[in-house]
């Protein structure tokens, strides 16, 4: 890579190459997404799958994938105008990403975004974004926080009309570069306007490949109209990562910020020491930062409390005031952090507010806490309680977090998979401004399986997010409260584990735990019996037992007895009973059964008694059939038979009997007749035999 030199043959050669590469490209249509304050400013990041919507936690595209919002276009010069860059021909990102695979192009350090590039090109290139500024958004308090990879410098960034120029003049080549510290930390803070914007970045390259990698710092895109930052600081202005001491010096930074069109003078800043500093020996003093139309009160030093008004504070306008201080000696008993606050008050006359904005805290109050020890934290959620049934996933949150200011190092996080759970996956990441990295994106644990990360550092108030997802085993007891624990350890000699509930220190390992119920899967029983053992016929009674009883370990609710009638029963009429608590609704009834019971304890039957009688034309089988549903749906019925439950009363049924011919039995009125014949008979005969003796 020697410098811009390249012959007119190279031009024209890799010039058709690269028009022909990206000329299929050209038409592809982007999306230009709408911006607020509350947008995640990851959706600038290159190579992002915003497919679940764009925030710290998404994947990266897949290599060969093409960008939804950045751009690439090849330049045969310099670019130093927006009209010069908008006037080239641009293709949809990433084209190609050169350099992944010997790994000479550092990855995303937070895995949720990737390179874009071209294997083959020119000395320069234009990177293109679009977006649209919700008109919500005042411009003059928009700002980007980035972070740049490239192959290989960034000369300049165009943002609208504004230029952000890194060559020095053109003094040098740019800044940045694609391995590891290669990164460069931009801030475009002016230039945006409500509507349509369009952000160059304009990379210069020494031979190919070329490529860009933006990476998000995590930072909100809106500025409150009137704000106060606060932070322990080093002697140069970097973060303070050291621990509390008696007597050693420390050092603050208090920047006060009017982000708004409108003027701030006569705002006032207060700060009061805490117990833990010493308010005797320290001092503060106000300075400008360059460009800043702001006026420092005078005198423009004092000594504490701090208690302020700044008289010049124009739109646009920032100060910053360096306190110089000592820790107590000794420090306060018991006192694990040492917390210093300020504050800003906006002025009396002014329109303007510090209050909170757009789902942003106040910055009315600014604190910076230095801890007397470091600080471990561990978390830990679960999205539901249960119970869970076989099959059926618990998500856990494990929230690893750097409480203090100063940096851990080897911080190791184990969280074993309880019994009750047959396998597991996880994954880590990092949260919206924080710059921890996790140690391995994504892992899996068999039953029994321990989560084992050791996360090399942590700066102050860094922090990492573990989400488990397990799966509940096949059981076949009933598990309550079963306890998932995660515990943390760091290898600082002096760490303190912090409990952010109770804002104290507790006994170490740090340790969290989340508690569910595990369930088997609720066991139901459906049994039916026709009172008669013989065959049936038309005009007969026909009783019938239902009984639907909960056989498993767990209560099961909304329990569904149902029993239509067959053709060739009629009038029906039935009642119900229940072992348990909860009453059949209703108790009884006439027709078809159709019973409803809240819920049945493990153990808890129903028993309905069916009368009914054979219809005049029955057919020749009574198939009466019953059903059992419950609420449950993994809910199984005994037998290995799937829910809901069935049962079954089968009868046969015949003709009624005929009556057979029977040898009649003389009654007593009968004989009587008989007798009384035969003796009128008889007397007849008397009387003619005494008429034919006179006669002669």
């Amino acid at each position: 890579m020697n410098g811009f030199r390249i012959s007119m043959a190279h031009y024209l050669g890799l010039g058709c190459a690269v028009a022909a590469l990206l000329q299929p490209l050209a038409v592809q249509a982007q999306t230009a997404p709408v911006i607020s304050c509350s947008t995640d400013p990851a959706i600038f990041n290159t190579g992002i799958d915003g497919s679940n919507g764009y925030s710290i936690n998404s994947p990266k595209l897949a290599l060969g994938s093409k960008d939804a919002h950045w751009s690439i276009a090849s330049a045969l010069g310099d670019i130093t105008t927006p009209a010069a860059a908008a006037a080239l021909t641009y293709a949809q990102g990433p084209v190609d990403r050169p350099g992944a695979g010997n790994g000479a192009w550092v990855q995303s350090p937070f895995g949720n975004a990737q390179w874009i590039g071209v294997q083959y090109g020119r000395d320069y290139y234009v990177y293109q974004y679009h977006f649209t500024l919700d008109p919500a958004v005042d411009p003059d308090s928009f700002n980007l926080s980035l972070n740049l990879y490239v192959d290989n410098q960034v000369r300049r960034i165009l943002v609208n009309d504004a230029v952000f120029d890194y060559t020095n003049n053109g003094a040098s080549l740019g800044v940045g570069g694609f391995g590891s510290g290669g990164n460069v930390p931009v801030v475009l803070n002016n230039g945006f306007r409500t509507g349509t914007n369009t952000i160059y970045v304009v990379v210069g390259n020494q031979g190919d490949p070329s490529g860009l990698l933006v990476q998000s710092s995590g930072t909100a895109s809106c500025s409150p109209p009137l704000s106060v930052a606060k932070q322990a600081v080093n002697n140069d202005g970097s973060a303070y990562t050291g621990l509390a001491s008696a007597n050693a010096a420390v050092l603050y930074d208090i920047t006060v910020t009017n982000a708004s069109t409108r003027d701030a003078s006569g705002a006032r800043l207060r700060d009061t020491l805490p117990d833990g500093l010493q308010t005797a020996v320290s001092s503060w003093s106000c300075s400008r930062p360059a460009g800043s139309a702001a006026v420092c009160p005078v005198p423009a030093t004092g000594s504490f409390p701090l208690d302020t008004v700044l008289p010049t504070l124009p739109a646009g306008s920032a100060l910053v005031f360096r306190v110089n201080s000592r820790f107590s000696s000794p420090l306060p008993a018991g006192a694990t952090v040492i917390t210093n606050i300020a504050t800003i008050e906006p002025p009396a006359t002014s329109t303007l507010s510090c209050d909170a904005r757009d789902g942003f805290p106040t910055p009315c109050s600014a604190s910076a806490s230095v801890a007397t020890s470091p600080l471990l934290s561990v978390t830990k959620t679960v999205d539901a309680t249960g119970p869970l049934y076989a099959g059926q996933n618990a998500t856990y949150t494990v929230t690893v977090k750097n409480e203090g200011a100063a940096e851990l190092t080897g911080v190791a996080l184990s969280d074993t998979l309880p019994a009750g759970f047959a396998s597991a996956t996880w994954s880590c990441q990092s949260p919206v401004g924080s710059l921890a990295v996790c140690p391995q994106a994504s892992g899996s644990l068999s039953a029994g399986g321990t989560l084992s990360q050791t996360i090399a550092s942590m700066r102050a108030k860094a922090s990492l997010v573990y989400t488990v997802v397990a799966t509940v085993d096949n059981i076949t007891t009933r598990m309550d409260q079963v306890s998932n624990t995660a515990s943390v350890t760091a290898s600082n000699a002096e760490w303190l584990c912090y409990n952010p509930a109770s804002a104290q220190v507790q006994d170490k390992p740090c340790s969290a735990a989340a508690a569910v119920d595990l369930w088997p899967n609720p066991l139901l029983q459906l049994s039916k019996t026709a009172q008669t053992t013989s065959a049936v016929y038309a005009g007969q009674a026909m009783n019938y037992s239902i009984t639907a009883l909960n056989a498993g370990q767990v209560p099961v609710t909304h329990a569904h007895i149902s029993d239509p009638l067959p053709a060739g029963l009629e009038n029906a009429s039935w009642s119900c009973s229940n072992s348990g608590a909860a009453p059949c609704v209703p108790a009884s009834g006439t027709g078809a059964v159709d019973v409803t019971v809240a819920s049945l304890a493990a153990g808890d039957s129903v028993t309905i008694q069916l009368a009914t009688t054979i219809s005049a034309q029955p057919p020749a089988s009574l198939v009466n059939t019953a059903s059992l549903v419950v609420s449950e749906s993994n809910a199984q019925c005994t037998g290995s038979t799937a829910h809901p439950c069935i049962a079954t009363a089968t009868v046969v049924t015949t003709t009624p009997p005929v009556p057979s011919k029977a040898t009649a039995v003389p009654s007593l009125q009968q004989w009587s007749l008989a007798l009384l014949t035969i003796l009128t008979a008889g007397i007849g005969a008397w009387r003619m035999r005494k008429r034919v003796q006179r006669i002669r």
